[in-house]
């Protein structure tokens, strides 16, 4: 499959043409790519991001003054997907050129070329502690990597068609696929069985992501919608992304479209409490997984978002555009009028200062802004 025959299978034809851009508060831009951000990553402790492009690069962020660490040349191709391990001394990268690249990132060194798919690799995970990895091909299949000496564990067939993405457990024994057949397979790595198909979407699937212990999935589509799921019974627990049914202040009821446009991109946090999406709508959005509540939609993009990524413990976002980086500090109240933003920040209490009732968040490391807010909710 060419460049352009990859390009146009994933986008389609509805892409639309990019607009003023306009940063705020609660976002700083990443500018260093010359095109598409097809991927992005977040190492656990959100200190490191990395991004892959279709410029044939990579590059690594110090996410604290948004600056680039450094650039990761050696694909030949559009590198697609990217992933960083929990630590971050370890990435992978993947590319249209059939190759995986495992890198140390303290140097920028390669440290093996991985070698297996018979056409364009799309999507890649790794294991927190970096020893395995897992790669998904136009070729339908997805191979499992030891990132130790390079070498191939087992390859999974089952999908028909590209296999767009794919994702691991911490501790990489569950694997999720997710492909253009409008499937997710979970599978057992240990053996190379599959566990569940996971049906629902009625379009092909973008994007997945697995919660740290297996047991939440997540899955992005082209029919504009994502849909949570158990992992131990393959069946869905609910559908983000979709219309909220709201009450007017004239009584009235009417429903509010989120993504209003394909969904390329998906993550989850750790605990999988949160999720995020990112759409061909220009807009990102933070979702409360218990119970399907969503941000207001960030519309700091001003072209469709291809990727996004959120860290660990929930409280920076990444996401990209057709040829910059977006970094969101998730804790602020953007008009929050479903309480996401507050849901964070109880969830990261513990790291957050309390004052008389008022909550002050320090943003951005040696830029400090104060932003006071009352939270009458929240029983700390």
């Amino acid at each position: 499959m060419g460049v352009s025959q990859s390009l146009e299978c994933f986008y389609g034809s509805d892409a639309e043409a990019p607009t003023q851009r306009k940063p705020s508060r609660y976002c700083r831009f990443l500018q260093g790519h010359t095109d598409e951000v097809l991927g992005c990553a977040l190492s656990a402790n959100g200190k490191l991001a990395l991004s892959a492009s279709a410029d044939k690069t990579c590059i690594l962020w110090n996410t604290h003054d948004a600056t680039p660490i450094r650039k990761l040349e050696g694909h030949k191709e559009v590198v697609w997907d990217c992933a960083l391990s929990a630590d971050a001394t370890i990435a992978l990268t993947v590319s249209l050129d059939t190759t995986c690249i495992v890198w140390n990132t303290h140097d920028g060194t390669r440290i093996h070329t991985l070698k297996g798919h018979k056409d364009g690799v799309f999507g890649c995970a790794l294991s927190n502690n970096g020893k395995l990895a897992l790669s998904s091909s136009a070729d339908g299949t997805c191979i499992l990597w030891n990132t130790d000496d390079g070498t191939s564990i087992r390859t999974f067939r089952g999908h028909e068609g590209i296999v767009f993405s794919c994702a691991l457990s911490a501790d990489g024994k569950i694997a999720l696929s997710a492909g253009q057949d409008t499937t997710c397979i979970l599978w057992n790595t240990s053996n190379g069985m599959s566990i569940h198909t996971l049906r629902g979407h009625s379009m092909k699937v973008c994007d997945c992501a697995l919660s740290a212990d297996g047991e939440l999935a997540l899955s992005a589509s082209a029919d504009d919608s994502c849909i949570l799921w158990n992992t131990s019974n393959g069946k869905p627990i609910r559908t983000l992304a979709t219309k909220e049914r709201r009450m007017n202040n004239h009584g009235l009821v009417s429903y509010r479209k989120y993504h209003r446009s394909r969904v390329m991109g998906c993550d989850l946090t750790a605990n999988g409490k949160f999720a995020i999406s990112a759409s061909m709508d220009k807009t990102c959005s933070i979702w409360e997984t218990s119970t399907g509540r969503a941000s207001r939609p960030w519309r700091d993009h001003n072209v469709y978002v291809n990727t996004c990524a959120i860290s660990a413990d929930g409280m920076q976002a990444i996401s990209g555009d057709s040829d910059t980086c977006a970094l969101w500090d998730t804790r602020i109240p953007q008009q929050d009028t479903n309480g996401i933003h507050t849901a964070i920040c109880r969830d990261l209490g513990s790291k957050l200062k309390m004052l008389h009732g008022e909550l002050e968040l320090a943003l951005f490391g040696q830029e400090r802004y104060s932003l006071l807010f009352r939270l009458p909710d929240v029983p700390y």
